[in-house]
C-alpha cells in the first residue's frame, strides 16, 4: 500500500492516541497503590520517549522522502540530459537560455556554458526576431506547436527546425521547455521529391503525348490506357478497363511472346519485343512493345506498364527494303548466269560463219543464232521488268 500523507497522519493519531490512553491508565493505576512522587519519573519517562519515538519517525519518514525526492529529481534530470532529442529551457522574461541538454550542444555546435550565455535572439536570423517576439508575447499556455524555424549555429550554417514548446515553472521563473527538432534533412528529401515528382511528370506527358501506354494490375487487367493507344488500336479504354491487356495489344496472344513476357517478368525483367497487332477493324499495325512489372518489396508484382511506339511504317519499309533486295538478287543472278550463256553461244556461232560451211550447214548456225537472238531478247526483258518493280519498290520508299 502507498503511504500517502494522509494514511500516516491518521496511522500516528491512531498509534498515539491508544499510546496515551493506554499508558495514562497505567499510570492511574500505579498511583492507586503509590505515591505521587513515585509516578512522577514515569510520567515523565513516558513523555520523553512519546517525544522521541516520535522525533525518530519523523526522521525516517523524512529522509526517505528526502531521498525519494532526490531520486525523482534525479530522474527527471537524466530524462532531460540524455533525451536524444535536443531540449532548450528559456526564461520567458529575459529570453536567456536556463538549460540546455547534450543533444542540444551538439546540433547547435555551441557548450553548454556558451549556450548559457546567449539569448533567443541569438539564434535566430536577425528577420525573424519580429516574428520570434510576437510568439513569445502570445500568452497561450500549455503545449504549442510553433510550426518551422530558421535557426543559426555556431558555425553560421543554417539550420531549419520545427519548434514545439510548453510552458514550465523552473527554478522559481516563468519559462518555456522547448524541442527544436532538426528537419533540414527533411526539407531536402522533401525538395528532391519534388523534384523527382516533376520529372516523372514530364516523363509521364512525354510518355502520354508520344508512346501508345497501357497500365495493368498484377492480373494483366487494364487499368489505363492513353488516347493514343485508343486512336490506333480503335478500342476505347472504358471498353476496355478491366480486361486482359492482351485485348488491345493483341501480338501478345502468341504462346511464344505470353510465355517469354511471364518468364521475364517473374523474374523481375523488362521484356522487350515486337508485335504485330490487330485494330477493332482488322487491320494490321506494328509496335515496338516493353513490358515493366513493378514489384513489391518482396518481389511481387504489383502492376504491369506495357510501353508501346508504332513501327508499321518501318516494318512496311523493311518489307519493302527486302522486296528490293530480292529484285536486285534475281537481277544480278539474271545477268552473271542466264545472260551469259546465250552470250557465250551468239559468240561461238559467229565464229563458225569466218569457215567455210555448206549451204546447209550456214542455215543451221544461222537458225542457232536466231535461237540465241531470241533467248537474249527475253533474258533482256525479264532484267528489264525486274527494274521497272525495283523502281516502283524505291519510290514507295522515298514516299
Amino acid at each position: 500500500m502507498r503511504l500517502t500523507p494522509f494514511y500516516i497522519a491518521f496511522i500516528y493519531f491512531i498509534f498515539s492516541a491508544l499510546w496515551i490512553l493506554l499508558s495514562d491508565n497505567l499510570l492511574h493505576e500505579l498511583q492507586q497503590h503509590q505515591g505521587i512522587d513515585d509516578i512522577m519519573p514515569l510520567a515523565v519517562a513516558k513523555g520523553l520517549f512519546f517525544i522521541t519515538a516520535t522525533a525518530v519517525i519523523i526522521f525516517f519518514l523524512s529522509n526517505y522522502h528526502e531521498k525519494k525526492l532526490r531520486s525523482s529529481l534525479e530522474n527527471y534530470q537524466k530524462l532531460f540530459e540524455s533525451n536524444p532529442f535536443p531540449i532548450y529551457i528559456v526564461d520567458l522574461d529575459t529570453l536567456r537560455f536556463v538549460a540546455v541538454n547534450d543533444a542540444c550542444t551538439l546540433q547547435y555546435g555551441y557548450t553548454r556554458e556558451e549556450f548559457l550565455a546567449l539569448n533567443l535572439r541569438d539564434i535566430r536570423p536577425h528577420e525573424d526576431i519580429p516574428m520570434l517576439e510576437k510568439v513569445i508575447n502570445n500568452n497561450t499556455s500549455g503545449y504549442i506547436d510553433a510550426g518551422q524555424w530558421r535557426h543559426i549555429k555556431k558555425s553560421g550554417e543554417l539550420l531549419h527546425v520545427h519548434v514545439t514548446y510548453h510552458h514550465v515553472i523552473f527554478n522559481n521563473r516563468s519559462c518555456i521547455l522547448v524541442l527544436p527538432q532538426e528537419i533540414s534533412s527533411q526539407l531536402k528529401a522533401e525538395q528532391k521529391v519534388g523534384e523527382l515528382v516533376k520529372e516523372l511528370s514530364e516523363f509521364k506527358n512525354a510518355i502520354s503525348s508520344s508512346a501508345l501506354l497501357i497500365i495493368a494490375n498484377h492480373e494483366g487487367k487494364i487499368e489505363f490506357m492513353n488516347s493514343n493507344l485508343e486512336k490506333l488500336s480503335q478500342h476505347t479504354y472504358t471498353a476496355k478497363i478491366g480486361k486482359l491487356f492482351t485485348e488491345v495489344a493483341t501480338g501478345l496472344r502468341d504462346n511464344d511472346f505470353n510465355t517469354e513476357m511471364w518468364q521475364c517478368m517473374s523474374k523481375g525483367e523488362v521484356w522487350k519485343g515486337e508485335l504485330n497487332n490487330i485494330k477493332k477493324d482488322g487491320a494490321k499495325y506494328w509496335t515496338e512493345c516493353f513490358v515493366i512489372p513493378i514489384t513489391t518489396n518482396e518481389g511481387i508484382i504489383s502492376k504491369m506498364v506495357i510501353i508501346q511506339s508504332n513501327i508499321t511504317e518501318r516494318k512496311n519499309s523493311e518489307v519493302l527494303i527486302n522486296e528490293s533486295n530480292k529484285h536486285l538478287s534475281e537481277i544480278a543472278w539474271i545477268s552473271s548466269h542466264q545472260l551469259r550463256h546465250p552470250v557465250s553461244n551468239l559468240m561461238g556461232l559467229c565464229e563458225l560463219l569466218n569457215f567455210p560451211l555448206s549451204a546447209k550447214e550456214e542455215n543451221e548456225v544461222k537458225h542457232s543464232i536466231d535461237v540465241e537472238l531470241k533467248r537474249l531478247d527475253d533474258m533482256i526483258r525479264l532484267i528489264v521488268e525486274k527494274t521497272y518493280l525495283l523502281k516502283d519498290v524505291n519510290s514507295t520508299l522515298k514516299k
